[in-house]
């Protein structure tokens, strides 16, 4: 009738586990194609439910990103009128650079033959507004390629590729070898804000200044 308003549909989920599984993602629409794998894999999901009496919801994943890197995810949710506020910590640690080097030719148009990567975040989901940084490390990256493959390439691509490689050797801290900056993130959920001189900033930090220890911020509680 007219008037009355209807609750939506309850649904809940008390507690749920996923163990020792494997989740994969294949882009075909980029090029080149590639693949994530997320091996060795625990889920857990608890207190999962539609309505705000529900209170909080919480899942933790654990896993190894293409079989070698240690990859961590906390998750906090709490049910609110046609969304969800959400506090997210995430960290990938030792992540083979090379296993992911479709990916990198995909998105940075480049050669990988060595490296290293980590990443953390943390981000805050709030009435429809997010708040939080990305935090990558690299470490002993390797750029370009040798052997015919590589005389193969144009003169405008092996000359970006060689930049790319000058550019991580310029900026490479000296006491840990690393390349690392702290992208700040915030906005509109739909549409997040990345801060980038603000990025440029923190490269320069790390490379000639303050370095940037791996890990959270310390200006944000870690969970």
């Amino acid at each position: 009738q007219a008037g009355m308003a209807y609750d939506r549909p309850s649904l809940r989920i008390e507690r749920l586990e996923v163990v020792k599984s494997t989740f994969g993602f294949v882009n075909q629409a980029a090029k080149p194609a590639y693949r994530l794998q997320l091996t060795d894999t625990n889920l857990t999901v608890e207190h999962l439910g539609n309505q705000r009496r529900d209170g909080p919801a919480g899942a933790r994943l654990t896993g190894q990103l293409m079989g070698r890197g240690d990859t961590r995810l906390t998750v906090s949710l709490q049910p609110q009128a046609g969304s969800a506020d959400m506090d997210v910590t995430a960290q990938i640690e030792g992540a083979d650079l090379v296993r992911l080097k479709d990916l990198v030719r995909a998105y940075g148009g480049f050669e990988i033959t060595a490296g290293e990567f980590s990443v953390y975040s943390e981000l805050q989901m709030k009435g429809g507004a997010i708040d939080g940084y990305v935090k990558p490390l690299f470490r002993g990256v390797e750029v370009g390629t040798d052997g015919e493959a590589g005389a193969e390439k144009g003169f405008r691509h092996r000359l970006y590729e060689g930049l790319v490689g000058v550019g991580a050797k310029v900026l490479k801290n000296r006491l840990r070898g690393e390349v690392a900056t702290v992208v700040p993130i915030s906005g509109r959920v739909d549409r997040p804000k990345v801060a980038r001189w603000e990025t440029v900033g923190r490269l320069l930090q790390n490379g000639f200044l303050e370095p940037i220890a791996p890990g959270y911020e310390p200006t944000r509680s870690s969970k």
